[in-house]
């Protein structure tokens, strides 16, 4: 299937904490192997190190393709680095939390934001907790996330198309832009609800990731259903972006 770049990079940063969860797996069963058998100690020790570095190169590569749309990905990087050099680690550990969190915020995820936050104690088993959590949510996002390369829009008029998801009162919305404008209004149609927020407000020529808080909607909404949303930029181009809704 083919996928954008923030839909890649996320896939990688959920790979890389698979693997720190293995890693550390491993690593706690080679400790109690020294004690039995010091050879496979020393085996399973050598296969956590090989997994744990694959960790650390997906996590750098995942946090530099969100680094453009996810604030604090450069510390993500950096701490992706320190992780692998002594004495440097404790801080690796809090910087990756950050960056782990800063996902959970931007795509409004409770679970990596909380395994974000975990992630960020240097105190083994609360990190490995945070970790799965977070992988836990980051799959969450992957179901719900719409790849641009997914959607095509299409000119008609002064129209463009797209699609996204609506998650309880926030929209979060893949727009292919074949221009630089910005987002004036945004409505949800069927109940004329205007958005409270919008971020960011200027789309850029290619992939846009935009997230439109709306006020409270009304009971009814089916889970699973279509609902449009009508943004105006202020080049007098409407964009209709459909939404799956989600509780």
């Amino acid at each position: 299937m083919a996928t954008d770049l923030i839909y890649s990079s996320l896939v990688k940063v959920r790979e890389g904490l698979l693997y720190a969860i293995i890693t550390v797996f491993i690593g706690f069963i080679a400790l109690i192997g020294f004690f039995a058998n010091i050879v496979i100690g020393i085996i399973l020790f050598i296969i956590a190190l090989i997994i744990g570095i694959l960790s650390l190169i997906r996590l750098y590569g995942g946090f530099s393709g969100l680094s453009s749309s996810v604030n604090n990905m450069g510390l993500g990087k950096i701490g992706a680095i320190f992780l692998a050099i002594p004495f440097l680690d404790i801080l690796g550990i809090i910087f990756v939390g950050i960056a782990i969190y800063s996902i959970g915020d931007k795509f409004n995820n409770g679970n990596t934001k909380i395994g974000g936050i975990l992630g960020a104690i240097p105190i083994g088993i609360v990190a490995f907790i945070g970790y799965i959590l977070a992988y836990i949510g980051i799959g969450e996002i992957l179901r719900s996330y719409t790849p641009a390369s997914n959607v095509q829009p299409t000119m008609q008029g002064q129209q463009l198309q797209a699609m996204g998801n609506l998650k309880g009162n926030i929209a979060n919305v893949t727009i292919n832009s074949p221009f630089k404008a910005r987002i004036l209004d945004a409505t949800l149609e069927e109940f004329q609800l205007h958005a409270l927020n919008i971020s960011p407000m200027e789309l850029n020529s290619g992939t846009n990731f935009v997230t439109i808080t709306f006020p409270p909607l009304p009971t009814g909404l089916k889970p699973g259903g279509y609902y449009k949303i009508k943004l105006t930029l202020d080049n007098n181009t409407i964009i209709y972006a459909t939404l799956n809704y989600q509780p």
